[in-house]
């Protein structure tokens, strides 16, 4: 991959993105496999690792989540974490493809405490092995949960989720 001509995005966003979302966009619009050339110019800078972590995967994701609402904001932020999340929005700004308002619904998703990793649910393993659950079940089931509550379709309260638990392992036996 090689960037033959670079490519800027409308001048006045340009001009009021942040570092990392300009560079990214450069990689975006210029080379037909961003992900890789950015990878080859971080190899040929020596940027540590975590830059080209975080650009690549930035790189990847553009286009790949429906940032419209809370549940589509809280399942990408579920599967990329905060930083890179916002690196993403502000590069999907950036290009016109989000509006700047979703940083905003982000930043408010955040402070609002939203449950998007297994960590941040009201029950843990030791509670689905109270449950009878055991081995790869645990997880599973923390998984269906964390879904659960990500979608909307449960709150993240231990009572609630002990019985949807509950339900969780009673399908899996009559199944």
């Amino acid at each position: 991959p090689s960037l033959d001509r670079i490519i800027l995005p409308d001048e006045g966003l340009f001009a009021e993105a942040d570092y990392t979302a300009r560079l990214l966009s450069m990689f975006y619009l210029s080379a037909d496999e961003p992900a890789s050339a950015f990878d080859k110019a971080c190899n040929a800078l020596r940027t540590d690792a975590h830059i080209r972590e975080l650009g690549r995967e930035v790189l990847l994701a553009v286009g790949k989540f429906d940032l419209a609402d809370e549940i589509s904001l809280t399942h990408a932020l579920r599967e990329l974490g905060e930083e890179k999340l916002e690196a993403l929005l502000r590069l999907e700004i950036l290009l016109g493809r989000a509006k700047s308002e979703v940083l905003s619904a982000f930043k408010e998703l955040l402070s609002s405490g939203v449950c998007y990793r297994i960590s941040q649910l009201k029950v843990d393993g030791r509670d689905m092995m109270s449950l009878g659950l055991c081995g790869k079940q645990i997880g599973e089931v923390l998984e269906s949960l964390l879904s659960a509550v990500i979608a909307r379709l449960a709150e993240n309260q231990k009572e609630t989720l002990l019985v949807l638990a509950k339900e969780m392992k009673e399908q899996k036996l009559a199944n």
